[in-house]
This record gives structure tokens, C-alpha cells and sequence, in this order.
């Protein structure tokens, strides 16, 4: 066959090489603030709705309350030419002569991954992501709550991560049901009659109402109301909770409810006996996916099963919202299990980078055990004594 003019093989260009990589450090508020728009754009074709915890309007709010707590930021971005193909949150923190990396949003995410391009090209970004951390100075790279699904579980574990803890998050997916009572009858019967009593039973209290108000005053009041409840659960109930007790816990939620991401918001359900609120619901929906953050019935009507009944109608008013997911999140409740077979494993890593890290990491994991048990078993007058402490440090008396 003849070739045509100018068509010889032998001197055709060679295709242009695929650019490498480049990774790069961001340490400062003020260039996490200026990330905005390339966030944003790598989000819109790269994120998933189970990776909401990694919105820029989700970490930008927590820097703002959290990133001066003895953390340095260190966030990790990779490039493929001039675009951003990657985003790894991370932080510094250096204590008793040791410097550990962890994700940024503690305490409040819930979940935590590298936001990544699909395919090939962010097979190699992540690879190339994490031998760059391993090279940061650290002495352990410490990682919580990644789920199971996440591309960083597989990389984490092919590094030869060490699983320090692992947990289930059930979720529930409302499929294709074209309306709640629809999903409904595929649970059993049993729970179904238990939600009708449990709800019965709170109406013989007095005249109930639920809301999902979006007004910025009402969301702070009902905010505020959700956060007494949880500090009076803690002490109440001897609960070491000491991020409660921190009133950036609080504002951190009042400014995610503001956030102007169209694909992030905060939504406040609450149940009200005789117009008072008796139960407030705190989530976090990113696209078709809502995360139940905090359930914080009033501890006085426990007896009552308050906490069950603000569950299942917050669950209700989450499919009414449009929401195809609601997240239940750890740990595996049993209320939860009623509700749904579905989960995904949740599991905490760790990856010693120097000898004096490995052997911080076999202590810490330790004491960590010691410490679960011991304030599992602690009296309630203890516990309650250790968060008045929390609560005085942080400057709310």
C-alpha cells in the first residue's frame, strides 16, 4: 500500500511524554483560603458524596476554629502539569519531642481521604502522594476514620500501614423508593410497631412538632440547645467527651450552617414538646449524602426513648429533603442496625516513619487501650470532674 505525501511513519512526532507529578506543601491559612476555585474544580469532577468531610467549605470552616491548636497545616497537593489532582489535608503536631501527621478536621470529621482524579493518572498521584508524606519530617504518620472503600485504604495497606482500630458505619440507602413509606415496609414489622409506640409514647407528653428550620438565629439557638443536652448526657452519664466541652465544637457547626458551597450545608432538625425543643438532630449533607453528626435528645426524657423517636423522624425528613444516603457513621449502634444491614469498615492507621515513631506507636497504642478501658470503668464523679476541667481550660466558665 502506498503511503501518502507526508504521512512517512518514521517521522511522525513522537507523542509528548506524560508530564510527572509534582507535590507541593500548604502551611498557612491564607493558602488554604487561596485554593478555593482549584478545590473547588477538582471536587465538581473528582469527589464522591462520601467525601464531604473533604469539601473546601468543610476543612476552610475547621481551620478557622481549629488549625491553632499546636497544629501546623501541611496540606499536600499534587499537580499533573498546571492542574490540581490531588488534595491530602494533613497536619503537624509536635509533642513530647515527637512530631506526628494526621488528617485535619479532628474532632469533627467524621471520615477522612485524599480527594483524587479517577483512573491511572491518580493511581500514580496517590502512590507518588504518599512516598512524598513519608518523606516529610515526621516521626509517625498517624490516620483515623478511613473507610474501606477509600483508594487510600488500599495504598495505606500495600505501604505496610499498621491497623491500629477498626469499626463498622451502618448507612442507610433509600434505593429507588418513591416515597418513605415505601422504603419502610422493607423493615420488619417488629420495628415498625416499635417506632409507632416509641412515638405514641412521647405524644402522651403533649403537643409534637418537628422542624428543620434554614433562618441563621434559629439554627444557632437549636445548635446551642443540641450541645447542652450532649455536655448534660456526658456528665450525667460519665461520657468522656471533652470535645463537647470545647466552644469550638459549637461555633464550628453555627459557621458550617452559613457555608455558600451548593453542594455542602448543615441541617438542624429538632422535635418540639409544646413548642419547646426536646431533641435536636446537627448533619451534614454533601450532594445526595447526609451524615448524622450529632443526636442530642434532652437527657431527662431519656426514659422516654426520645433518642429513637429524633432518629427515626430525622431519618424520615432526610428522604423528604431528597438525600439518596443517610450516613448513621460509627460506631455500629444498635438503634442503627435496626434501621439497616449496610455498613462500611472504618479503620485507623499508622505508620512509624523513624525508630523513635515505632516505638511511640507500640506505647501510645497501649496506653490508648488502658486508657478506653480505665474510663469505661472510671466513676461517674471522676469523669465528671476531668470534663469540668476541659471545659474551664477552654475558657467557658
Amino acid at each position: 500500500m502506498a503511503l501518502a505525501p507526508g504521512r512517512n511513519p518514521a517521522l511522525a512526532p513522537a507523542a509528548a511524554p506524560r508530564a510527572s507529578p509534582r507535590f507541593e506543601v500548604v502551611e498557612t491559612l491564607a493558602g488554604l483560603a487561596a485554593l478555593a476555585e482549584p478545590w473547588n474544580a477538582l471536587a465538581a469532577r473528582a469527589a464522591l458524596s462520601r467525601q464531604g468531610f473533604q469539601s473546601f467549605a468543610w476543612l476552610r470552616t475547621w481551620a478557622e476554629h481549629y488549625a491553632d491548636d499546636g497544629q501546623k497545616l501541611k496540606l499536600v497537593l499534587g499537580w499533573t502539569g498546571d492542574e490540581l489532582a490531588l488534595i491530602w489535608p494533613l497536619g503537624a503536631r509536635h509533642s513530647f519531642g515527637l512530631t506526628s501527621l494526621g488528617f485535619l478536621g479532628e474532632p469533627l470529621s467524621q471520615y477522612h481521604d485524599v480527594l483524587v482524579v479517577d483512573g491511572e493518572i491518580g493511581d500514580r498521584l496517590l502512590a507518588g502522594a504518599l512516598d512524598f508524606v513519608r518523606r516529610l519530617p515526621h516521626d509517625i504518620l498517624r490516620l483515623r476514620r478511613v473507610r474501606e472503600d477509600s483508594r487510600l485504604a488500599v495504598a495505606l495497606r500495600a505501604g505496610g500501614a499498621r491497623v491500629v482500630r477498626s469499626e463498622l458505619a451502618p448507612f442507610i440507602d433509600f434505593g429507588a423508593a418513591k416515597t418513605f413509606e415505601a422504603f419502610e415496609r422493607g423493615l420488619s414489622s417488629k420495628e415498625r410497631a416499635n417506632r409507632r409506640r416509641r412515638l405514641r409514647q412521647i405524644q402522651q407528653l403533649g403537643q409534637i412538632a418537628f422542624e428543620s428550620p434554614t433562618a441563621p438565629e434559629s439554627v444557632d439557638a437549636l445548635i446551642a440547645i443540641a450541645m447542652a443536652f450532649k455536655r448534660e448526657w456526658a456528665r450525667k452519664g460519665g461520657h468522656y467527651a471533652p470535645a463537647l466541652f470545647d466552644p469550638r465544637f459549637e461555633r464550628c457547626f453555627r459557621d458550617a450552617a452559613r457555608s455558600r458551597d451548593p453542594n455542602a450545608s448543615l441541617r438542624v432538625f429538632a422535635i418540639r414538646l409544646d413548642g419547646h425543643p426536646i431533641g435536636v438532630e446537627i448533619s451534614f449533607g454533601y450532594r445526595d449524602r447526609l451524615f448524622g453528626h450529632v443526636l442530642a435528645p434532652d437527657p431527662a426524657l431519656a426514659k422516654f426513648g426520645l433518642g429513637k423517636v429524633l432518629a427515626d423522624a430525622a431519618i424520615a425528613d432526610a428522604f423528604a429533603q431528597g438525600y439518596q444516603v443517610y450516613d448513621l457513621l460509627a460506631p455500629a449502634n444498635a438503634y442503627k442496625s435496626a434501621w439497616t444491614a449496610d455498613a462500611v469498615g472504618v479503620t485507623d492507621y499508622s505508620l512509624a516513619a523513624t525508630l523513635r515513631g515505632e516505638m511511640a506507636d507500640a506505647l501510645f497504642r497501649q496506653v490508648k487501650q488502658i486508657g478506653r478501658r480505665w474510663i469505661g470503668r472510671a466513676p461517674s464523679a471522676l469523669v465528671r470532674a476531668l470534663l469540668d476541667r476541659v471545659e474551664r481550660r477552654r475558657g467557658r466558665r
